[in-house]
């Protein structure tokens, strides 16, 4: 409904604030594949403000981005732009077990304990004696593993989108029928994607104590490299979008929309190398060695999909469904590994394109008229992202990742609740609340059937004034899972806040 009123001041503070709109996988290290875009960044204002509840929505432009059956209603043009800004932390607190035959090995993963540089080669029994009680790191004590202050690194992330989306609505006769014809063009995919371990193993040693080799005698040994490795991906993926919407009857509200995605990202893939181990049964030999294989360039990804939408528009309920069919997404990418050794340095060319084929979602909703003023809506969206099908191209790496595997993705089912209350003509409050799943299972969480779910809080306003409306929106996003492994216990949080602002006119 349009509302106007008097001018109200309204300050825009928390601009510097921000969202999350994508998450970082955590292990022993996967390599670049479609990390980023496993869940939609926040476009619409109002749509944020209230939960992302607007599958039985109808009548505003925010419908283009939800479902189109809820263009339907609009009888004015309306062209709407937004802006965004993002502000994410996140922090990881691995803790290492002492293992019982050789102790000293999770001490200097844990980075607790630091061999001086003429101790190398020499076995850790040996080390005993070499070494006094205060050469070994004590953790920090009585605080919450989650707690930012027991984190082994943070990792702060911030971008600023000054036009995050723009879209147009015209309702039109064709036919003798009243159609709604949208358009917008939009950041789909703000990607900001980061992963980092410190205590990259190859062979895996958390997989199991390295016992899982098999030692015939003594003299048998088990070579393990340590490294640090990174992931990092940032870009945006654009949305251009087209939808209609179509009403054969005073209930029924049929839409169609067709989506284009295209964009580029910048990738960076680096393992540097801290060391050799060699492991025996019940002892082990550090030795420090240095080789960084950096692979950096850039991902092109490209994409073309349907949706299809339903709203049942009664007096005081309405019902709504929507269902993005099948589609391909795909990835062009262009990278340069950079080997560098004490004494060489060496650059190979790398190209490829990697497939994934995306069944089709759903989402139902229902939006409850409670009161003139008060309207309640509940979402509830299904990806079964576990049927997802991927095509990889040769990385190139060979042997120096072998432990790293793409993850697979999870079937993904969000529920999303929200607010709307006019407070005066010209004022309305928004709120809600949804809880989504990661697109992935990390490797050591026990539930693979489920991604760790994160929890969002929102809330918003809306101000008209004349023929101008304009919407600012908070989300406050939080996630926090335990990923265990044989030999380690590590605790992950992410915290991200959401501003949105827009401003919308009609005429």
């Amino acid at each position: 409904m349009k509302r106007s009123g008097l001018p109200v001041l309204f300050s825009a503070g928390l601009l510097w604030m921000m969202c999350v709109t994508s998450v970082y996988a955590q292990g022993n290290g996967a390599d670049l594949g479609f990390q980023g875009l496993g869940q939609i960044s926040p476009l619409s204002v109002r749509g944020l403000a209230t939960g992302n509840a607007y599958a039985a929505k109808s009548g505003e432009i925010e419908s283009i981005y939800f479902n189109p059956a809820g263009l339907n209603g609009i009888e004015e043009f309306q062209i709407s732009f937004s802006a965004k800004a993002t502000e994410t932390t996140l922090w990881e607190n691995k803790m290492w077990g002492d293992q019982e035959s050789t102790p000293m090995l999770s001490m200097i993963l844990d980075y607790r304990f630091e061999i001086d540089p003429g101790q190398y080669g020499v076995t850790d029994d040996s080390l005993w004696l070499l070494m006094d009680i205060e050469d070994i790191g004590i953790p920090e004590q009585g605080v919450y593993h989650y707690e930012r202050s027991a984190a082994s690194w943070i990792e702060e992330r911030s971008k600023r989108l000054p036009l995050n989306a723009i879209s147009a609505v015209l309702p039109i006769t064709l036919f003798e029928q009243d159609i709604v014809l949208g358009g917008s063009f939009s950041r789909q995919y703000n990607v900001d994607d980061y992963d980092r371990n410190d205590s990259h193993t190859d062979p895996f040693l958390a997989h199991r104590p390295y016992m899982h080799y098999t030692f015939d005698n003594s003299d048998d040994t088990a070579h393990v490299v340590w490294s640090q490795f990174t992931r990092s991906r940032q870009g945006v993926v654009n949305s251009l979008r087209f939808a209609l919407g179509y009403s054969p009857g005073e209930v029924i509200q049929l839409g169609l929309g067709v989506n284009s995605l295209s964009g580029d990202t910048e990738d960076e893939l680096v393992l540097d190398k801290i060391a050799d181990l060699d492991l025996w049964s019940k002892s082990f030999v550090f030795s420090h060695d240095s080789l960084v294989t950096r692979t950096s360039g850039t991902s092109s990804f490209s994409g073309l999909n349907m949706d299809l939408g339903l709203i049942l528009d009664y007096e005081t309920i309405d019902f709504g469904f929507q269902v993005k069919l099948p589609y391909r997404l795909k990835r062009d990418w262009i990278y340069t590994r950079h080997v560098s050794a004490p004494d060489s340095v060496s650059s190979i060319p790398l190209s490829g394109q990697d497939y994934a084929d995306i069944p089709a979602s759903y989402t139902v909703g229902v939006n409850i008229q409670a009161t003139e003023d008060l309207s309640i809506a509940f979402d509830m969206g299904f990806n079964p992202y576990e049927s997802a099908t991927f095509q990889y191209a040769d990385f190139g790496y060979g042997d120096i990742v072998s432990d790293s595997t793409q993850y697979q993705w999870a079937d993904v089912m969000n529920y999303q609740l929200g607010l709307s209350y006019d407070l005066a003509d010209f004022l309305t409050l928004m709120g809600g609340y949804r809880s989504t799943p990661l697109a992935y299972v990390p490797w050591g969480v026990a539930d693979k059937s489920e991604g760790p779910r994160s929890t969002s809080l929102t809330t918003g306003v809306s101000i008209s004034i004349i023929k101008v409306q304009l919407d600012i929106a908070y989300e406050y996003q939080h996630i926090k899972y335990l990923e265990p492994a044989y030999a380690y216990l590590n605790f992950v949080s992410q915290h991200s806040s959401t501003v949105l602002i827009g401003l919308k006119y009609g005429f």
